[in-house]
């Protein structure tokens, strides 16, 4: 498996988007039947409303998860620290985004 990229470009980028989440839930969580079980996948706030469309109907045909929620990682920052309106300055390793969030 080679690392994983920011961004889904391709069919192929997404498919193996999908293998990453099954191997996770397989071998890490040793789940097999994910209709029982819910997921929550977190995505960068770059993310353009046409490719979140084809993650959501992935892993929803692949998965058939009971409960499925996308949500942006600035947004569960803020709600990790009990606030909905702020400014989330995120450095990691290669990148460093800042991102405005006005009432969640």
């Amino acid at each position: 498996m080679k690392p994983i990229t920011l961004d889904i470009k391709t069919d192929e980028d997404l498919q193996e988007l999908i293998e990453l989440i099954r191997h996770l839930y397989t071998t890490f969580l040793k789940i097999t039947d994910f209709s029982k079980k819910g997921l929550l996948l977190i995505d960068n706030f770059n993310i353009d409303v046409k490719t979140r469309g084809k993650i959501t109907s992935k892993v929803m045909t692949d998965f058939r998860p009971q409960k499925f929620c996308m949500m942006k990682a600035p947004l569960l920052s803020l709600f990790a620290t009990g606030r909905t309106s702020g400014l989330v300055l995120d450095c990691g390793d290669k990148i460093t985004s800042v991102c405005a969030v006005y009432e969640g």
